[in-house]
């Protein structure tokens, strides 16, 4: 998607997706929920790198909407080519993971020649020639080797440095994550915040997209997907490692958001 701009409205609720996603915000401002933490977006030069399987919502401002960039695009497609060389394409990613620090800004040097990488892939696949998706696909994999070093001089020095003024929402998404099995209810909430439940409500939908019950849920459901793919562990055992307070509950909790039931659902993803 190619200097996109959005209504906050038209985003989408919190949500996760198979493919990896990266955004570069040209201009407009706002703030990205991803993975517990929420992170500015400024006025241009900022670039979020969202792995598969990481949650996430954006909340641009009203007033400044934003106008971004984004390539999604397969694991698969990434190539691993067997070098005497310490370096993957996906090195980022596999770094983002493990700081669990979404963002990256570029320098006004950097931004012009990261414009650039995404005008390329724009000319590439709006001119339909022969060879056009290869290469978008090689030209990804230019930005990947450029963010990977990008991040050795900045992720390192900035993780988790800004955001102090969304610190309180960052300590209550990092609670919620630890406490799945727990009750996690609005008052507990809003009294660890030290704020008025209506307005911990209200903030917190803003940031997310979606209530709280609903968060919840769906933390708890991905947190049961990954060990319905991970362990052996029967269904009613999963169901109360991730939360739920029966199994019916999470049989259809999990077929609401889902679509399936956590038996099939186990089932297919073995399969491929």
């Amino acid at each position: 998607m190619y200097k996109g701009r959005k209504e906050p409205q038209n985003e989408l609720p919190t949500h996760i997706h198979d493919y990896h996603e990266i955004i570069y915000v040209h201009k407009g401002t706002g703030t990205f929920f991803i993975n517990n933490t929420l992170y500015d977006m400024n006025k241009g030069g900022d670039v979020f790198l969202v792995p598969n399987d990481t949650i996430h919502h954006a909340v641009p401002n009203q007033d400044d909407l934003v106008t971004s960039s984004v390539i999604f695009f397969s694991p698969a497609l990434i190539q691993t080519i067997p070098i005497d060389e310490n370096f993957s394409y996906l090195f980022i990613v596999e770094k983002i993971k493990k700081h669990k620090y979404y963002k990256i800004s570029l320098s006004v040097s950097k931004q012009e020649t990261f414009e650039q990488f995404l005008n390329n892939i724009e000319k590439e696949l709006s001119g339909n020639e022969v060879g056009s998706i290869h290469a978008a696909i090689l030209i990804t994999h230019q930005i990947l080797l450029f963010l990977s070093r990008l991040s050795i001089e900045q992720i390192d020095k900035t993780f988790r440095e800004e955001n102090l003024n969304h610190f309180w929402m960052n300590e209550i998404f990092a609670f919620i994550e630890l406490n799945l099995q727990g009750n996690i209810s609005l008052s507990l909430l809003a009294d660890k915040a030290h704020v008025s439940p209506a307005h911990f409500s209200r903030v917190f939908k803003e940031v997310t997209g979606i209530g709280l019950t609903v968060y919840v849920n769906k933390k708890r459901i991905y947190k049961a997907k990954e060990l319905l793919w991970t362990t052996d562990y029967p269904v009613a055992h999963i169901a109360e490692l991730s939360g739920f307070e029966s199994t019916p509950h999470f049989y259809r909790t999990f077929n609401k958001f889902i679509g399936t039931t956590p038996s099939c659902y186990r089932k297919n993803v073995r399969i491929k």
